[in-house]
């Protein structure tokens, strides 16, 4: 029986030691990667997207009205985002909070509910508006690119 006890402390010993190592050089090999932000990604989008039309629509005027109907697309979706943060960070705080009302849930609810189709709204006004700018085979070349912010 001792020897047994033994065993089970070691094995526990071991155990406790290997998540260790193991959560060391997970948390090692994560501060290593690069992961882009929500805003990074959103610049990084708008800039592809600016990119593709730049190369593909070759009406100067026309391309002007574009990339300024993409250019005001990232600044409403850079400002959505910092909108939304905060929403949800409020959320976050009545949340853990013991004496939030339901109405107060509620209430930070719909403005999180509004603020994402204001900001859908925007998306589909300005995807239409680019869509109104551009030739059949110009509007090809832009979907074919994949830009996740147009819908594709």
């Amino acid at each position: 029986m001792p020897c047994s006890i033994s065993i089970s402390r070691i094995s526990t010993v071991a155990l406790i030691a290997l998540i260790s190592l193991g959560a060391g050089i997970g948390l090692a090999a994560c501060g290593h990667e690069t992961r882009q932000t929500a805003a990074q990604k959103s610049q990084t989008t708008a800039d592809e997207l600016r990119a593709t039309l730049s190369q593909t629509v070759k009406d100067p005027v026309r391309l002007q009205q574009m990339l300024s109907v993409s250019d005001q697309l990232a600044r409403d979706l850079k400002a959505g985002m910092v909108e939304l943060e905060l929403l949800l960070a409020e959320q976050d705080r009545l949340n853990r909070a013991y004496a939030t009302t339901p109405a107060a849930l509620d209430e930070i609810w719909i403005r999180i509910q509004a603020t994402r189709q204001t900001y859908r709204t925007r998306l589909l006004h300005a995807r239409s508006t680019l869509a109104q700018l551009a030739t059949d085979d110009e509007w090809k070349q832009i979907i074919d690119h994949d830009h996740p912010v147009l819908g594709n």
